[in-house]
């Protein structure tokens, strides 16, 4: 980590690069804890899974991941489903959406770095950064679908689904990408 008294902020470093994966995959289970290592398996230095299960009715409703050294990835034929009205924030070195994110009247902020908060904070500030070959890329997939218009639903029913909150205002999508594909 490195702090900068001028925009009193801590910039951090990670070691490792890991691709955040969106999917219906699911991590490998890890060995037994070693207190002599602190080595984790190639595997998961390179890569983390995570369910589409994480975004439900039952899961996370808000969620922000920060991955500035790797890439994130929502896998085609995935679909995640923040909570009505949430904020969802994906920010890395490429961002890949080939699946589908639908959340109504929700905030959904996508952005691909050029250079990490740390290469920024340690570069020149009186010029601008040269493009940095594989990072900055945000690509929607040609099935990718960014989902949040307002909903209504007819509460006329009875049952436990009539109650769903009525969504009339459709919410954002932010795009930031050094490209865009």
């Amino acid at each position: 980590q490195i702090y900068s008294e001028a925009a009193q902020t801590v910039y951090s470093h990670t070691p490792t690069e890991p691709d955040v994966v969106f999917g219906k995959g699911r991590q490998k289970d890890v060995l037994d804890f070693d207190p002599d290592s602190l080595v984790l398996e190639s595997e998961r230095e390179g890569k983390v899974h995570l369910s589409e299960s994480l975004l439900s009715d039952k899961g996370f409703g808000n969620l922000t991941v920060v991955n500035e050294g790797g890439d994130i990835v929502v896998l085609e034929n995935v679909t995640l489903k923040p909570g009505t009205g949430s904020q969802f924030s994906l920010t890395g070195a490429n961002i890949n959406v080939l699946g589908k994110i639908i959340s109504p009247g929700s905030t959904l902020s996508f952005k691909a770095l050029n250079l990490t908060t740390y290469q920024e904070a340690v570069s020149d500030p009186n010029s601008a950064p040269a493009p940095n070959p594989g990072r900055g890329v945000l690509t929607l997939g040609s099935s990718a679908v960014l989902d949040t218009a307002g909903r209504i639903t007819d509460g006329r029913t009875l049952g436990e689904n009539s109650l769903k909150p009525v969504v009339l205002r459709g919410g954002g999508v932010n795009l930031i990408g050094y490209s865009t594909d």
